[in-house]
C-alpha cells in the first residue's frame, strides 16, 4: 500500500480534510466532546487554524487535554497520544492507523547554527534532536 503525504501539509488539516471537516465544524465537535465530559471550552475556528499553522501565531498548540479530545473526536486511540511529539503522532498518510510509520521529521539549519523542526514548534525533546541534527 502506498503512502502519500496530503497537500494540506499539516497533519491536523490532513484528518480535518480526510473527514471533510471545515474548521468551524471541527471546532463545534471539540465543543461538544468537551460538553460530553462535562467540561466548557471556548475553542474557535480560529484556534483550530492557529493550530494548523503554528508559524502565524508564534507556536500555537493544544495543550495535553485537547490534543486527546481531538484523538477522541477522529477516534485514535489514547495510547498513541503524545503531547510533546504534537502534531506527530496524528496519522497523516493514506493508510489505516495501525500502519501509519511515525513521521519523519524536517529540520532546517539557520546561517547562526540553529535548527527548527518542521511545523516551528520546539519543545525540549525536540532540541535533542535538533543538536543531534546539527552534529551529523
Amino acid at each position: 500500500m502506498q503512502t502519500t503525504q496530503h497537500p494540506a501539509g499539516h497533519p491536523l488539516a490532513y484528518l480535518r480534510h480526510r473527514h471533510g471537516l471545515s474548521l468551524e465544524d471541527l471546532a463545534g465537535l471539540v465543543r461538544r466532546e468537551l460538553v460530553r465530559q462535562g467540561l466548557r471550552s471556548g475553542i474557535t475556528r480560529q484556534r483550530i487554524a492557529d493550530f494548523e499553522h503554528p508559524e502565524r501565531r508564534g507556536g500555537r498548540y493544544p495543550g495535553e487535554e485537547l490534543q486527546r479530545v481531538l484523538a477522541r473526536v477522529f477516534d485514535i486511540p489514547q495510547e498513541l497520544v503524545r503531547p510533546e511529539d504534537w502534531p506527530w503522532w496524528l496519522p497523516a498518510t493514506d493508510s489505516p492507523m495501525h500502519q501509519v510509520i511515525p513521521q519523519q521529521r524536517a529540520w532546517s539549519a539557520s546561517p547562526e547554527g540553529r535548527c527548527y523542526p518542521a511545523g516551528g514548534v520546539r519543545t525540549p525533546k525536540r532540541a535533542r534532536q535538533c543538536q543531534t541534527f546539527l552534529r551529523s
